[in-house]
């Protein structure tokens, strides 16, 4: 049952069924907490957006108070959405983790993830896309 659930996530937010890209876990904060303990190190660059939720905002401000990591924060345009291209200016050779969430629950934008996913793919970065918002959003 977990699998198939995993499988239908995966159908839901556009990665195909690959059951193997959706993870459970306690909540939004909880995942980016793992995530980014797991990925970041002291001296490392993450870069994260502008619009993100508390779930990605927290654990970053933490990181970048009392974790020895450099956060960057993408802006947004007028309309709330973010230029791959930005992003993919401000990777450097420190940046493991680029953050973009996937549905503002404030402003409502629906970031182009494809794209930025596409924007980053020749880096060094892995992408986490935090989707909490997502659904409700949806049609």
């Amino acid at each position: 049952m977990i699998i198939q659930t995993r499988r239908m996530l995966g159908e839901f937010f556009g990665f195909g069924g690959d059951s193997n890209r959706v993870t459970f876990s306690l909540n939004a904060p909880d995942s980016m907490n793992l995530a980014f303990l797991g990925l970041l190190n002291p001296g490392d660059h993450m870069i994260i957006t502008r619009v993100e939720h508390n779930a990605v905002l927290r654990p970053a401000n933490h990181l970048e108070r009392d974790g020895g990591v450099n956060v960057s924060r993408i802006a947004a345009d007028g309309q709330g959405y973010i230029d791959p291209e930005d992003i993919r200016k401000a990777i450097t050779p420190k940046t493991p983790v680029v953050v973009a969430n996937h549905a503002s629950n404030v402003i409502g934008s629906l970031q182009n993830i494809e794209a930025i996913g596409k924007a980053i793919k020749d880096t060094q970065a892995i992408f986490i896309v935090e989707p909490a918002r997502r659904p409700a959003l949806s049609p």
